[in-house]
């Protein structure tokens, strides 16, 4: 187990750690804190059988652990929208890898919705970002990767939480996996994408419903081999941060 008070070791009852009796396998791209309650974390366990592949939650910092899912199958990426409803947010997302899926609960995990306009692609959603909410309602991006599976674009914006998605990936090359975005906090019109290429910088323009986005490389000083996996905005400062694989952590000035 990961966290608990079984920690380190097998499982042996539901309340040490997600999964319950069984092994757990969480992998580190699946956890996503609550910008409401940090206490509150999310991690999808892909160990043992489908019944028990789901995403857990905790609201405890990890002391104790339940099923915050139904079953899904071969979840990537979870993800908890700023939308204030009491202590924590009642609203979630959960990305899927390998048929371009993603599940929504605004309810605080209660019901759990798949969006059937989500692209459907072979792919592995990998990221999410919020630009903002209102009540249960998010503008928001989901990221793809995979390569040449000719499926479309790697990057894609909602204004509904995902009920409906258009193509933001204008320029960006076809056959580069797309591993994470986040939204300029000065400026909600620019976005930052992370991939095996570096970072790319996007810019929106024209009005909702009608968006357009152009994208140009933004890697200078990066190492000409970057493969970046994560990127942060340090929220004072304004700082990206990139997280290169194999090349530490990077910071732009």
């Amino acid at each position: 187990c990961a966290g608990g008070s079984n920690a380190g070791n097998a499982c042996t009852t539901g309340s040490d750690c997600p999964g319950g009796s069984c092994r757990v396998d969480v992998h580190s791209h699946t956890l996503s804190v609550d910008p409401i309650n940090p206490q509150t974390v999310a991690a999808y366990s892909s160990g043992g059988p489908l019944s028990a592949r789901k995403v857990y939650r905790t609201t405890t910092a990890g002391s104790s652990w339940s099923a915050f899912s139904p079953s899904i199958a071969s979840v990537f990426t979870t993800a908890f929208a700023p939308s204030s409803g009491g202590s924590s947010s009642p609203v979630a997302f959960a990305g899927t890898c390998g048929n371009g899926r993603i599940w929504r609960t605004v309810d605080t995990g209660a019901n759990w919705t798949q969006l059937t306009a989500a692209p459907n692609t072979s792919r592995c959603f990998t990221s999410f970002a919020f630009e903002s909410c209102s009540g249960t309602t998010c503008s928001m991006y989901a990221t793809l990767d995979g390569t040449t599976d000719g499926a479309g674009g790697h990057v894609f914006f909602s204004s509904n939480s995902g009920t409906s998605w258009v193509d933001a990936s204008g320029a960006l090359p076809t056959d580069v996996p797309i591993r994470d975005i986040v939204i300029d906090p000065s400026n909600s019109n620019i976005v930052y994408a992370a991939s095996d290429l570096g970072v790319y910088k996007g810019t929106r323009s024209g009005s909702a419903p009608n968006y357009s986005w152009s994208w140009c490389a933004y890697n200078a000083g990066l190492p000409k081999t970057a493969s970046v996996t994560r990127l942060e905005v340090h929220k004072d400062t304004g700082l990206l941060r990139a997280f290169v694989f194999g090349r530490s952590a990077w910071e732009n000035q």
